[in-house]
């Protein structure tokens, strides 16, 4: 019943969500960013075109945690799901990226990158 908090999430370029789950009492989004955005009280900027980026909000639409994931080629949230205790979310990538400080080594074949994101709930 009561209605909640809207929040916008994005910057002045194209930006969209791929995806949003419940996570205990927060809730994760997945989308897509280019140029830049703030996130989480920092600015992320787009590498290579469009870059994708994970967010954690409590229930008052305050992000708590973010994480980017970006680099030279492209990268997209695939799927993004709750799990007992946390989260998944499946991410493919065309070229070396990173999601926050881990780095993923670019794919054999640019169409073949993918990693799974696995994160306990906030």
């Amino acid at each position: 019943g009561t209605k909640g908090p809207a929040v916008l999430l994005g910057g002045l370029d194209f930006d969209g969500l791929r995806g949003i789950a419940a996570a205990g009492d927060h809730v994760v989004v997945g989308g897509f960013f280019s140029g830049q955005m703030d996130l989480a009280g920092r600015t992320l900027t787009a590498g290579g075109g469009d870059d994708s980026f994970l967010a954690v909000l409590d229930g008052s639409g305050s992000v708590t945690d973010a994480w980017q994931v970006g680099g030279d080629g492209r990268e997209e949230i695939a799927q993004l799901s709750a799990i007992p205790g946390g989260f998944v979310a499946a991410v493919t990538h065309t070229a070396a990226a990173r999601i926050g400080d881990v780095a993923l080594p670019s794919p054999a074949a640019p169409m073949t990158g993918a990693a799974l994101v696995v994160r306990p709930a906030p």
